[in-house]
C-alpha cells in the first residue's frame, strides 16, 4: 500500500531552464545559443548540483578560463545568479501534491538541484512548506542516479520502500531503474505533464 509520494522537482514541479531562459540574459542570440549548448552539459552544472561549487564561483571560473565563446561575460554571471527566477512552476502538479497531502499521504522531495535554486523556490511557494521531508543533492553531495541518495531518503524519514511512489521525469529511465531495484514504486512520467502524474497515481490505485 502506497503511503508516501516522492516528487522530483526538475520538469515535474519546476520547469528546467531552456534556450528561451538563456536568451533572457544575453543580448546577442549567438551568445545565448553558445552558452546554452555548453552550460547544461558541463561539469560545472554537475558540481553545482552536488554543492561543490556555487553559482558565483562557476560564473567567475567561466569568465577567467573563457571556456565558452560569448561577447560579454557579465551576462554569464547574470545568468548563473538569476536563471531560476525565470523558470516557471507547474501549479497543477503542486495542487496534486496538496490534494494528496489532504488525503493523508506523506509528501517528500527527492531532487538534483543546487542550493540557490532550491532555496529560491522553497521560500516562494507554499507547496514546499507542506512537504514532510526533502533530500536535495547539493546539500548531500550525492545525486540521482546514485542509489545512496534513495537510501538516505528512506533512512532519514524511516520509510519503507514498498510504501513509496516516485514521480520523476528522467528520460534515461536510470533513476526509476535504481528506485525500482531498491523497492520504490513508480515509472517515468512525461516532463511537465500533470495528466501523466494523475495517470501514474491511478495506476497505483490513488485517486484525487
Amino acid at each position: 500500500m502506497i503511503k508516501n509520494i516522492i516528487f522530483d522537482l526538475g520538469n515535474v514541479i519546476v520547469q528546467n531552464p531552456n534556450i528561451d531562459t538563456v536568451k533572457e540574459f544575453f543580448k546577442e542570440e549567438k551568445d545565448a545559443i553558445n552558452f546554452h549548448e555548453y552550460i547544461f552539459k558541463s561539469e560545472f552544472w554537475k558540481l553545482m548540483d552536488l554543492g561543490k561549487m556555487n553559482n558565483l564561483e562557476i560564473a567567475n571560473t567561466i569568465k577567467e578560463e573563457k571556456v565558452v565563446d560569448v561577447t560579454n561575460y557579465d551576462e554569464v554571471e547574470k545568468f548563473m545568479l538569476n536563471w531560476f527566477t525565470k523558470c516557471n512552476v507547474n501549479y497543477r502538479t503542486m495542487e496534486i501534491g496538496k490534494k494528496l497531502k489532504q488525503k493523508g499521504y506523506n509528501i517528500y522531495i527527492l531532487s538534483n538541484m543546487s542550493k540557490a535554486t532550491f532555496e529560491y523556490f522553497s521560500k516562494k511557494y507554499q507547496f514546499f512548506a507542506m512537504v514532510d521531508g526533502a533530500i536535495v543533492s547539493a546539500y548531500e553531495g550525492i545525486k540521482k542516479t546514485d542509489s545512496k541518495i534513495f537510501e538516505l531518503l528512506l533512512k532519514k524519514y524511516s520509510l519503507n520502500a514498498e510504501e513509496c511512489l516516485l514521480i520523476d521525469d528522467d528520460d534515461t529511465n536510470k533513476t526509476l531503474e535504481v528506485a525500482n531495484f531498491i523497492g520504490i514504486n513508480g515509472r517515468r512520467v512525461n516532463s511537465n505533464d500533470s495528466d501523466d502524474v494523475i495517470e501514474l497515481l491511478k495506476e497505483n490505485n490513488i485517486m484525487i
